[in-house]
């Protein structure tokens, strides 16, 4: 017994030893030399997403979500802190975001702003509402509580706490339709706040077009809110959403994207598959544009093409799927090859779960049909 307590004594001193903030990496975003204090118009700190429901870590994402490289192109020094999930602490987080952010004032930086998704987006709100030093936050979809009832509704309650908290810098948010993580109504309520509080302020209230909570990683949303995005870092003044808007109205595939060009969509045969016809586009919480389109349909076996856009090195890969009608779903699950499963919608548009081989890894998203 008493070599038991001793060894309980143990077990339980190293389960109280804290995880510490050098656990977390902090490093250029991109392979491409940085500018340095002097040159750069700022410096940007990319934060990712933490949560799990995706099935793996955030931080093994290549990038920060494609609007961020048009601000590196433009002359800004672009950082990125990563967390791991499984030390993924909020207190610890964003301690260690606004050391880090301090250090770049100190360094000499003219400007430093706040950038991140989902988790990533909360720590930065956070981080601006302690420190003096941040110049301009974006934030899209912020969460990080979960997605069932009572999880999700604190996505709302706790953010609409923090957002209080900022009383200076210029602060860009957005939300979309279909994110599992949003409760909803948190546009007109956190741009409550924001004007109350005199903060310079964008609300990106779900934007048609863009749906799930990865929305803004993707290149549709650079090329719609890039340049907004850019004018919320500078020192001019606010765009509006409906300014945003007009400027683009692009939110489809971006010209990286090339489909084949021999797709052809199959006939409608007034079976229960021709619901799913038609050329499906949707992109997925890392970012990546992809596209279904039944090309055949041979009495249960339905022959698809599936695309799959550049991403980091990767060119657009398609690939012919078979795959045949469940029940509620279309599914594709040959042997060998990953999973891939699309459920039609109430909104008519599409939700789809692509789920890796081996299994260890899913992604999902809403797609939507173009015309």
């Amino acid at each position: 017994m008493k070599y038991l307590s001793i060894v309980f004594m143990l077990v339980s001193l190293l389960a109280a030893v804290p995880l510490h903030a050098e656990e977390m990496t902090f490093k250029p975003a991109y392979e491409t030399p940085l500018k340095g204090p002097a040159a750069a118009a700022g410096a940007i700190i990319w934060s990712h997403g933490a949560n799990s429901y995706y099935g793996v870590g955030d931080v093994t994402a290549s990038a920060p979500a494609t609007f961020v490289r048009s601000l590196r192109d433009a002359g800004w020094d672009i950082y990125r802190l990563n967390r791991p999930t499984i030390t993924e602490e909020l207190k610890r987080s964003s301690g260690t975001l606004r050391e880090r952010a301090e250090e770049l004032k100190r360094q000499g930086y003219r400007k430093v702003v706040l950038a991140g998704q989902s988790a990533g987006g909360w720590i930065s709100i956070i981080v601006a509402g302690q420190t003096d030093v941040i110049h301009a936050v974006i934030a899209d979809a912020p969460a990080y509580r979960g997605v069932n009832w009572g999880q999700k509704e604190r996505n709302a309650s706790e953010l609409y706490d923090n957002l209080e908290t900022v009383k200076r810098g210029r602060i860009m948010v957005s939300f979309f339709a279909n994110d599992p993580y949003d409760p909803g109504g948190r546009g007109p309520k956190a741009t409550e706040i924001l004007q109350k509080s005199g903060v310079p302020h964008l609300v990106v209230d779900n934007p048609p077009g863009f749906s799930g909570h990865g929305a803004a990683n993707g290149s549709a949303f650079a090329r719609r809110f890039g340049a907004c995005v850019l004018a919320m870092i500078g020192d001019g003044p606010v765009p509006t959403q409906r300014s945003c808007e007009a400027a683009s109205k692009e939110s489809g595939p971006s010209e990286a994207f090339k489909p084949p060009a021999d797709l052809r969509i199959a006939e409608a045969q007034g079976a229960p598959v021709d619901p799913f016809l038609g050329k499906w586009f949707g992109v997925y919480p890392n970012g990546r544009e992809f596209m279904l389109v039944i090309e055949k349909i041979t009495g249960e076996r339905i022959d698809a093409a599936y695309i799959a856009g550049p991403f980091g090195k990767t060119e657009t890969a398609t690939t012919r799927r078979q795959g045949h009608l469940a029940p509620n779903a279309l599914m594709f699950d040959e042997p060998g090859k990953s999973k891939l499963v699309y459920s039609l919608r109430d909104d008519d548009d599409l939700d789809a779960r692509w789920e890796a081989s081996d299994g260890k890894s899913t992604l999902t998203a809403v797609m939507r049909r173009l015309p």
